[in-house]
């Protein structure tokens, strides 16, 4: 009961944090899509629509976390990779049935997933701020 009861918190407290950074960058840059705000943070980049073509809002769970790692692995370190893994985290933890176990310890049990969603809101935060 305990175990679950600390997984369920952990969803509700990721969820928050990830959904309520959304109001911040729409706020910021007077839009109402997420997706303008996030092209507002790093304007002039050729990079936001194949990042954010990998991922469809109506994939599936295993579908998601299937081309999510690899955007993770393959994509090279920069701040579109992150604004994208902020904007698909998002729509997947809006939209979807949450896989919390795999959402928090990934395929590979690393951390992958939740390590690089964290690092992607602290960027926007940070982005946001600056």
């Amino acid at each position: 009961m305990q175990v679950r009861l600390v997984k369920i918190l952990w969803g509700v407290i990721i969820k928050g944090i990830v959904l309520g950074v959304e109001e911040y960058i729409k706020d910021a840059y007077n839009c109402n899509e997420l997706y303008d705000g996030i092209k507002k943070i790093k304007p002039n980049s050729h990079k936001f629509n194949d990042l954010k073509n990998k991922i469809n809002k109506k994939d599936s769970n295993t579908e998601f976390f299937t081309k999510f790692e690899k955007l993770i692995l393959e994509e090279e370190g920069s701040v579109e990779k992150y604004l994208m893994i902020y904007y698909h985290s998002r729509n997947y933890l809006a939209h979807n049935n949450i896989d919390m176990d795999k959402f928090f310890w990934g395929e590979d049990r690393k951390k992958t997933v939740i390590s690089n969603v964290m690092d992607s809101v602290m960027i926007v935060l940070y982005k946001l701020a600056t």
